[in-house]
């Protein structure tokens, strides 16, 4: 759908070209046929051509051809504008968002270690935050089994935080699992959601149970990656 409204508009904004086009092979094959009229006859006097006739068709061409050249400048002019204005929307959206990435992500399952590092990244990944309200959030890191259930709706049974944002210094966040824990994850696939939060509207104690986005308030999902063993597909 979107190929063929595409298609469209360039066949609208092409169509004028074609018109004028089309209107001056008009001009020029009226006016050559008004003065084959005027060829030398039989006695080889040639025939007045008519005036008005003449300058019905001058003036036909000339009002094609100003249409052809001011559609050839304004594709040209519209072109260049839209490229200016795309750029133009990508440099705001660079300047005007903050993201969070998930640099590293590593799950040792013979030391029962999960790590992970943060950083920032540029607008080609998923969640993000404006500029104007980036200091009004912190980040959470929350890990746990793949699930079926949403990311802002489940519970993740381990996380850490909460660290600034946006991330100046990329930290390497490890957590070692307890025995009695590890069996949640030691052959699961996992999963871990890098969550913002408003700032100071949560400690790290709160963390130490895990973390349930539908648990708070403004919470915004920002970034996700998998780990699993190497006999899942995950």
């Amino acid at each position: 759908m979107e190929t063929f409204i595409a298609g469209l508009g360039n066949l609208i904004q092409l169509g004028g070209i074609g018109g004028s086009l089309a209107f001056l092979l008009l001009g020029y094959n009226l006016l050559r046929k008004e003065l084959s009229y005027t060829a030398p006859g039989p006695n080889g006097t040639r025939a007045t051509p008519n005036t008005k006739t003449l300058n019905a068709i001058k003036h036909f061409l000339k009002i094609s051809m100003t249409y052809f050249l001011v559609g050839v400048a304004a594709q040209i002019l519209l072109s260049v504008k839209f490229v200016a204005i795309v750029g133009f929307v990508k440099d705001w959206i660079k300047t005007d968002i903050s993201r969070a990435a998930i640099n590293e992500f590593e799950v040792d399952r013979q030391k029962k270690v999960v790590d992970v590092r943060i950083g920032s990244t540029g607008p080609n990944e998923d969640g993000y935050i404006p500029n104007s309200a980036r200091d009004d959030y912190d980040i959470v890191v929350a890990f746990g089994p793949t699930s079926n259930i949403p990311d802002m709706e489940r519970m993740f049974p381990f996380a850490s935080g909460p660290y600034p944002f946006p991330i100046q210094a990329p930290p390497k966040i490890s957590t070692t699992i307890e025995d009695a824990k590890w069996p949640l994850i030691s052959d699961q696939c996992v999963k871990v959601v890098l969550f913002g939060v408003p700032k100071n509207s949560i400690k790290s104690a709160d963390l130490a149970s895990g973390f349930n986005a539908s648990s708070h308030s403004n919470v915004r999902s920002l970034r996700w990656a998998i780990n699993g063993p190497s006999d899942k597909n995950c």
